[in-house]
């Protein structure tokens, strides 16, 4: 292989879309970033494809500009599940993602749960919410009309209708199948529009024991099971990227899977048991378990509060847990330092915290905070400011860091009474970055890994890349590079 090949990785998420590239042994080479563009359509938040299409492309003229000489071998596309682009019969999108978060679509989910009850969780393996692509599609398509001039290109329609219509068309096509916001996004790309089964697992059309469309929910939902995409593992290779695109043209493209699953994978959390652990914008949890086809494991994790379906690993099932941490620490710096903080603000407050008696005080008003004690139980980020506001700044911090941490080690052990004894913890994200929250998770949860990229989710999606093209023969032969945390 020539010395100036590299494989790309993209990361569509939530707060930015990341895009890197490594070379053929699995090294970072360069990264970029841009701000995800959201926009406000309608009253909800929306991801126009041509926003979404100009960002990367922008992102791939930057990488391209960072490595001279170089060309990509294959290209990963991974991101955030849930939301995605309801499609015509020629393959145009018909309105904007709606966002994940969106709360859209209460009174879909409740009839579709009166027709399909507990049959919802047996099949799809996901708690019943809004986020589900499914319910979402079934609030918006009948939102959706003729002669509004609304564009789903720029977000920027104002109308409770128009700003969900297509862009430029005058009319709105029929959908008939949907992408996932990656999956379109290998498309846009070059490759053929396909799905991923980790990406299709979190949108409430997939039977996951089966690794087929669920197609009750498909026309349920108002979309037709024969012209939905062909559903592949992650690394398959689809095609190849258009010539035109920077750095990325002629490679092979394949779609990379949910984020987080792409961030376990460029983490190094590739053997069996292996528990990783992503504090990013949330917290999230991830083991993976071999492959059932038994409904009723599906529903056994749901009601610990964990939710399963196809992994990246072959033959594997993740099991999938939120915490929600990030939230709730930023919520508490705004509030604290103001939303203009630097980090060495916060790295300041967590010295100070670090000098205060542990666990002391902090245990009893993290203990009286977590009323519920259950680690996956969601807490408000207003709730859990209003609790601390007596306390001072550092004490706050310190009880804060300390109870997220105690959720994450029992959330753990949730995991680990559902599967077996865990293996290695394995961890990224940017909160991982704090030298305080490193210390006190090292002394509440034991050991655990920080990987030495700086972008787990896109080289994720490049180690998947890799398997895509051949370079390597199965997402475990990449050398990963660890700092082990214990505590001092």
């Amino acid at each position: 292989m020539a010395r100036t090949a590299c494989v790309v990785g993209v990361d569509i998420g939530t707060t930015t879309v990341k895009v890197s590239a490594t070379d053929e042994r699995g090294r970072e080479l360069a990264v970029v970033r841009a701000d995800t563009p959201w926009r406000l359509a309608a009253g909800t938040t929306v991801l126009g494809h041509d926003d979404l299409s100009g960002t990367l492309d922008s992102l791939f003229r930057q990488l391209a500009d960072r490595l001279p000489g170089r060309w990509a071998v294959a290209v990963g596309f991974a991101g955030m599940a849930e939301a995605g682009y309801a499609l015509a019969a020629d393959g145009t999108p018909v309105a904007p993602a709606v966002a994940w978060f969106d709360t859209s679509g209460a009174d879909e989910l409740a009839v579709l749960l009166a027709e399909h009850g507990d049959g919802f969780t047996a099949t799809t393996g996901l708690r019943p919410t809004t986020r589900a692509s499914a319910i979402k599609m079934a609030w918006l398509l009948p939102r959706l009309s003729a002669g509004n001039g609304g564009s789903a290109g720029s977000g920027t329609g104002t109308g409770t209708r128009g700003g969900l219509a297509p862009a430029g068309t005058g009319r709105t096509g029929k959908a008939v199948s949907w992408l996932n916001v990656p999956e379109w996004a290998a498309h846009w790309a070059g490759g053929r529009a396909t799905a991923e089964w980790s990406l299709a697992a979190r949108s409430g059309f997939m039977d996951v024991t089966a690794r087929g469309w669920w197609k009750d929910s498909v026309r349920w939902a108002g979309l037709d099971p024969a012209a939905m995409p062909e559903l592949l593992p992650a690394g398959s290779p689809t095609g190849t990227a258009r010539a035109g695109l920077p750095l990325i043209g002629g490679a092979v493209v394949t779609v990379a899977g949910h984020d987080h699953l792409a961030g376990a994978i460029g983490a190094g959390a590739v053997h069996p048991d292996d528990c990783f652990d992503s504090l990013g914008t949330g917290e999230a949890l991830i083991r993976s378990q071999p492959a059932t086809k038994d409904p009723g494991l599906l529903t056994r994790a749901v009601a610990a509060g964990f939710e399963r379906g196809p992994h990246l690993l072959p033959g594997r099932d993740y099991l999938f847990g939120v915490l929600g941490t990030g939230r709730l620490l930023r919520a508490l710096l705004d509030a604290r330092l103001g939303a203009e903080r630097h980090f060495a603000d916060v790295e300041a407050l967590g010295e100070a915290a670090a000098r205060l008696p542990a666990p002391g005080r902090a245990e009893e008003l993290a203990v009286a905070l977590d009323s519920t004690n259950r680690p996956l139980a969601p807490l408000e980020p207003a709730a859990v400011v209003a609790a601390l506001d007596g306390l001072p700044d550092a004490e706050a911090w310190a009880v804060l860091v300390e109870l997220t941490s105690w959720r994450c080690r029992d959330a753990i052990g949730l995991l680990d009474a559902l599967g077996g004894a865990g293996n290695a913890v394995i961890a990224a994200g940017g909160w991982y970055a704090s030298g305080y929250i490193r210390a006190v998770r090292a002394r509440v949860l034991g050991p655990f890994r920080l990987p030495a990229d700086t972008e787990a989710g896109t080289r994720g999606a490049a180690r998947t890349a890799a398997l895509a093209c051949g370079l390597t023969p199965d997402l475990g032969t990449w050398t990963d590079d660890w700092t082990e945390f214990t505590a001092s």
